[in-house]
């Protein structure tokens, strides 16, 4: 009976995949139905610009919201929407769980699954505000260190166009950077403090090198601070985000 199973599943594993596709992003679906996003800004349509603005592990949907209220300040046409991570964690949210499995490979697989469910919170956002009249290359994902991470995972994967990056002290997964060749244009801002011991500033500096290897228009500020984002930052993201 098993042998005859896992034939079957090896017979029609495309199908099986598309329907577990399908479940997952009407779990999704179903989370931001329950937990809707923290939103800032004017309400999002055409002609406007939007940001993805994902937090780090162990905080909330809320996290961020001072920063979108300082950066809508700084740039009053721009929208932010914040989700929250779909694990629980300590007293918080995070985007990527901490689990355990019987071997390296199931390890894999399972991180596989959930940097997927990450992903589909961005993708199932993105499609309601297109659905809005937001033009795709208007839409930028972004975060704050796991959220940094989900977000470029995002990006990497992005099949609709998204328009822009922001990775806010990031860099925690070594996540297939040679993607970015292949996709559209994708305006970029990093930031990093050069003494983080929670992130090395490493990370950032290689997602930075692969960006403008692939000729990725990028701005980058290596700052004088730890894991934070400091005034600086603040203005410089205000002042890209306020760029035609």
């Amino acid at each position: 009976m098993i042998d005859e199973l896992r034939d079957w599943l090896e017979d029609n594993a495309d199908g099986v995949k598309a329907v577990a596709a399908a479940l997952a992003g009407a779990m999704v679906l179903w989370w931001l139905l329950a937990d809707p996003p923290v939103e800032v800004g004017p309400s999002p349509g055409a002609g406007s610009r939007v940001v993805i603005l994902l937090h780090g592990h162990g905080a909330s949907k809320t996290d961020l919201e001072p920063l979108a209220e300082e950066l809508a300040l700084l740039a009053p046409g721009v929208s932010f929407i914040m989700p929250s991570g779909t694990h629980r964690a300590m007293m918080g949210r995070t985007w990527y769980p901490s689990f355990r499995e019987d071997s390296q490979e199931a390890v894999r697989m399972r991180m596989l699954e959930i940097r997927a469910e990450a992903r589909e919170v961005v993708t199932e956002i993105a499609q309601e505000l297109t659905s809005d009249g937001v033009s795709p290359n208007e839409i930028y994902v972004g975060g704050f260190s796991q959220g940094a991470t989900v977000a470029l995972d995002a990006v990497l994967a992005d099949e609709q166009g998204l328009g822009g990056l922001v990775s806010l002290s990031g860099g925690a997964l070594p996540l297939d950077l040679a993607l970015l060749e292949a996709r559209g244009p994708v305006r970029a801002f990093v930031s990093h403090g050069v003494s983080d011991s929670v992130l090395r500033i490493g990370g950032s500096q290689a997602i930075v090198g692969a960006l403008r290897a692939a000729d990725h228009p990028v701005e980058f500020i290596e700052f004088e601070g730890r894991h934070e984002i400091p005034d600086e930052v603040v203005q410089a993201l205000g002042a890209f985000l306020a760029e035609p």
